[in-house]
């Protein structure tokens, strides 16, 4: 093979091979072993900016991911705010290019990708702004995604309109469902309102970030997404209502893991309010009184 069709070679595989061209920049010398190249071509490879290289790597990286931007403005914004987006881009360029990664569908390409940016960001403290906003974008999408198979889901029993007027046995056989779909983070400010600054361009760097619990909910009849911020013990209740589980079982699987002197009827106002905050819906079965 002429020294022409081996540099080609060579270039094509460090667009093709991510970590073939990170050794060729780290160790060109021992990289290179395996090709017979004569003394030129080396020492051409050696004044060559293999960095530049992998910065256009990353930007076809970027190209072929523009379909994650519908999902996920903030943090395409934020990119391209702190000047990582090439990088990122390059350095999940091997990732992308991996035979398992191949063979997923979209909707998996683009939970790898979410989870591969948001644990960079976790690891720069200077990014708290970037984990945050693609975690959040993220729940947002996978909430969009689980919204057709909560539409079909049959309803556990009869709607019961007022759940308050059900005799305390009836009421514990009563099964609450959310209204949509659902789901409870972590995020150490409120993420809505981060997001809603990245977009018109209003964020600033002065918050006090603290861990704090908020459910998000997406409501089928708007598609609309409700999150409000709650404590621990409303964390653990929502995330034990399933639509399968009735009352009496979720407050026993409760006490179980925390409150375990608390009466089953102390739980009660609990279902109430979140029935009246329009977070579930209240079914009762034939039998109930």
């Amino acid at each position: 093979m002429s020294p022409t069709h081996l540099i080609q070679e060579i270039l094509a595989r460090c667009l093709t091979e991510p970590p073939f061209l990170d050794r060729l920049i780290a160790d060109g010398e021992t990289a290179l072993t395996e090709y017979r190249l004569d003394a030129d071509t080396r020492a051409a490879f050696a004044r060559t900016d293999l960095r530049r290289l992998r910065r256009f790597s990353g930007f076809i990286g970027k190209v072929q991911h523009n379909h994650l931007w519908d999902h996920f403005p903030a943090t395409r914004l934020l990119l391209q705010r702190y000047h990582i987006e090439i990088d990122v881009f390059a350095e999940y360029r091997a990732i992308q290019l991996s035979a398992e990664l191949r063979a997923e569908g979209s909707s998996e390409k683009i939970r790898r990708f979410a989870t591969y940016l948001s644990r960079y960001a976790a690891r720069k403290p200077e990014f708290a702004g970037l984990h945050t906003a693609v975690r959040f974008e993220r729940a947002c999408w996978e909430l969009r995604q689980s919204m057709a198979a909560a539409a079909d889901r049959p309803a556990p029993g009869h709607l019961v309109d007022a759940p308050a007027s059900l005799s305390w046995r009836a009421f514990q056989r009563g099964i609450p469902m959310p209204v949509g779909p659902l789901r409870i983070e972590s995020f150490d400010c409120d993420p809505s309102r981060l997001v809603a600054a990245i977009l018109n361009g209003t964020l600033s760097g002065n918050s006090r970030p603290r861990s704090r619990l908020f459910v998000l909910q997406l409501n089928p009849r708007d598609s609309l997404l409700k999150i409000m911020e709650v404590e621990e013990l409303t964390a653990l209740l929502l995330s034990a209502i399933d639509g399968q589980r009735n009352v009496r079982s979720i407050i026993s699987r409760i006490r179980r893991r925390a409150l375990a002197a608390t009466p089953p009827l102390a739980f009660r106002s609990f279902f109430e309010q979140v029935a009246i905050a329009d977070l579930i819906r209240f079914y009762g079965s034939p039998t109930c009184e």
